[in-house]
């Protein structure tokens, strides 16, 4: 085992899943863990499970009465924690001034916007309240709509780790992407990414939404895109602003016979033969090797702290 330290955001933890989803990252991140120091923060954990090698941490476990404030605080605001996001073309009717000459609305409190699964603006005394301490618990987090989640994910694993010691941020589903991206402008350190589909695998091209902001921000912040194929990584770059050089494919898609490739704008899509449907998620005859991927994916970021 090396010496690196890789901060490993989860979402799902499920090693008796006999159909595991996107979100699991049981099999990757105890192949990982058996050849790095490996820390794993879930939204929620079963303190009965035990893995070796895996630091195994769950928010509903934490008491944030203990947890001190970032040493540094980040020079831009986070995105999770932002009263406000201007967007790059105005809303229809929104007030096309000036930014200094705009007037927004108070900033909401920590306890109002978290009970709706929105972002607040951070607390910036120098302890932390009882509201805080137990908030993950207060919040009724089976009822959250996803993206709400994933702000209060963000929220609360960039206050317990702030001030962890670690080498790489790794999120590793589209979910844990805006903790990773927290963390990382809080913290300086290097994020990875695993990338298995895009967005628009499950948008209109022409409506991508809020998962696709994300997506477009944490890619162009990220140092390292790993992909399960070359045929995403190209997608990715067709899709995006990236250089090819922090993308990382983990295999070689052997696509099925019955697609034939078309070209639609940048993008790459398929068309099955038997009923004419249109998709650009693609799909392998195979499911993902996990143990090959951590290899690759510890491969690669070990190099890179050699």
């Amino acid at each position: 085992m090396n010496n690196l330290r890789i901060l490993f955001l989860g979402w799902d933890f499920l090693p008796d899943n006999e159909h595991e989803p996107e979100t699991n990252c049981y099999g990757v991140a105890k192949a990982m863990a058996n050849q790095v120091n490996l820390s794993l923060i879930l939204p929620k954990a079963d303190s009965n499970v035990y893995v070796d090698n895996v630091h195994l941490i769950g928010l509903n476990q934490v008491n944030f009465n203990k947890v001190s404030p970032a040493r540094n605080a980040p020079k831009v605001q986070p995105f999770a924690e932002s009263a406000y996001i201007r967007p790059e073309i105005p809303l229809y009717g929104a007030p096309n001034l000036p930014e200094n000459q705009r007037a927004y609305s108070p900033e909401r409190t920590i306890l109002s916007s978290a009970s709706s699964g929105t972002a607040s603006t951070p607390n910036n005394s120098n302890h932390t309240s009882p509201e805080i301490a137990n908030f993950f618990e207060q919040v009724n987090w089976d009822q959250l709509h996803t993206e709400g989640k994933v702000i209060q994910y963000a929220r609360f694993v960039a206050r317990f780790a702030a001030n962890s010691d670690y080498d790489v941020i790794f999120a590793s589903n589209w979910l844990t992407y805006l903790a990773g991206n927290e963390l990382h402008l809080i913290t300086g350190k290097p994020l990875a990414i695993q990338m298995n589909t895009l967005s628009q695998d499950h948008r209109d091209l022409n409506n991508q939404g809020w998962r696709y902001e994300l997506e477009k921000m944490v890619i162009e912040r990220a140092s390292y895109i790993f992909t399960p194929s070359l045929v995403i990584a190209d997608c990715l770059e067709a899709a995006y602003p990236v250089t090819s050089d922090k993308i990382f494919y983990l295999e070689d898609a052997t696509l099925p016979t019955k697609l034939n490739s078309i070209e639609t704008g940048s993008l790459n899509l398929w068309q099955s033969k038997e009923d004419q449907q249109l998709t650009n998620y693609l799909p392998m005859d195979q499911p993902l090797d996990w143990e090959n991927q951590a290899n690759k994916m510890v491969q690669v970021l070990t190099e890179s702290y050699a």
